[in-house]
């Protein structure tokens, strides 16, 4: 019995002295990351600014960050990803000073969680959105399928890729266009259906328009490419015209991306001195021509002249125009039970290198 209580006391006295240890272990982890997050936080500096963006802007914010940091002290540091994923991130608490965000139903989305002022459209120049960016077709080189239009799309000879519309933003420019462009026969069913058969054969829907691109220049998976037009011509500039070619559909829809300030964060880390400065940049002739360059349809009229022979004159439709505003969209086709969870199969969503 005496033997037996050594014992007990032994493997008491090893089971507390392992509880205390690892108590120990557990506080310095937890000591360090406090730390090191502290450290992060002090040592990001009102003049450094962090810009939540689309996934296509990436060449657009090197450009522009590059000339913010000419003209001053200011440095943007820039994260990509689809839009929809990117505005869930800011509300999630992701600290960023300002965003620019490929629709306004991500806009309206922080607006509603008094992130950004509810009057945002009015906040900077041209309803605050810089630049446009039609969806246009990128294909193999040459064209071999012949895919001009919309209607092609559902062809049983044409695997099309895009991205996901409950993710990024061109994929839901892209749905709506595919929709718009069935509706116009008049009858109410025709482009739900028309939308099931293209989607039924989509070869890929990726969360981001960047990837997207480069994963569809680099395997011979798909026929056509949904997708920003800027993004399109990134991808044949680089990969070359021997392998692709940027198709533009007689008509297609217009998307117009929007840029906000993050209220809350800019006040609390000072930093709303080098985001104006960064928005007046945006909006400015210098950087509407930093648009141009990267293939983003400028809004100013004088750098249009300057690069109008850059930029095939297109036929295009707004989201008002076609759907009457963006809260119908929103509640006919991207809510629960809306249309795209109708057409797209639950759970469809393809991962890339």
């Amino acid at each position: 019995m005496r033997n037996y209580d050594t014992r007990m006391k032994t493997v008491l006295t090893f089971v507390g002295r392992f509880r205390f240890y690892l108590a120990c272990i557990i506080g310095i982890v937890v000591s360090v990351a406090l730390a090191g997050t502290f450290f992060a936080i002090r040592t990001r500096s009102s003049e450094d600014l962090l810009v939540i963006s689309y996934d296509s802007t990436r060449d657009y914010f090197d450009e522009i960050g590059s000339l913010l940091r000419a003209h001053g002290t200011c440095l943007v540091d820039s994260r990509h990803g689809g839009s929809l994923d990117q505005s869930r991130a800011v509300i999630r608490g992701l600290r960023a000073d300002a965003v620019l965000l490929a629709t306004p139903l991500e806009i309206e989305n922080l607006a509603a969680k008094g992130l950004i002022v509810p009057d945002w459209k009015t906040q900077f120049p041209y309803g605050s959105s810089p630049f446009s960016a039609p969806i246009v077709f990128l294909v193999r080189a040459h064209n071999p399928k012949n895919i001009v239009d919309w209607t092609d799309l559902e062809r049983p000879d044409v695997k099309v890729s895009t991205t996901h519309p409950d993710v990024s933003g061109a994929g839901r420019l892209a749905f709506l266009a595919l929709y718009h462009s069935a509706a116009r026969s008049g009858t109410p069913k025709i482009p739900e259906a028309f939308c099931r058969r293209v989607y039924s054969r989509a070869d890929c829907l990726s969360m981001g328009a960047h990837a997207a691109a480069n994963f569809f220049a680099t395997t011979s998976q798909g026929d056509v490419l949904l997708t920003w037009e800027n993004e399109a011509r990134r991808a044949t500039g680089m990969y070359g015209t021997n392998k692709l070619t940027v198709v533009f559909p007689p008509s297609t829809i217009l998307g117009e991306p929007v840029a906000a300030l993050i209220n809350n964060h800019a006040q609390e880390r000072h930093s709303g001195r080098c985001a104006m400065q960064l928005f007046d940049l945006m909006f400015s002739v210098d950087g509407q021509r930093s648009a141009a360059r990267n293939y983003l349809r400028p809004r100013a009229a004088q750098v249009q002249q300057e690069f109008a022979s850059q930029f095939p004159p297109v036929a295009f439709f707004t989201v008002e125009e076609a759907f009457g505003g963006w809260s119908n969209v929103m509640k006919i086709h991207f809510s629960p039970g809306g249309t795209v969870e109708r057409v797209i199969p639950k759970k469809r969503l393809d991962s890339l290198p």
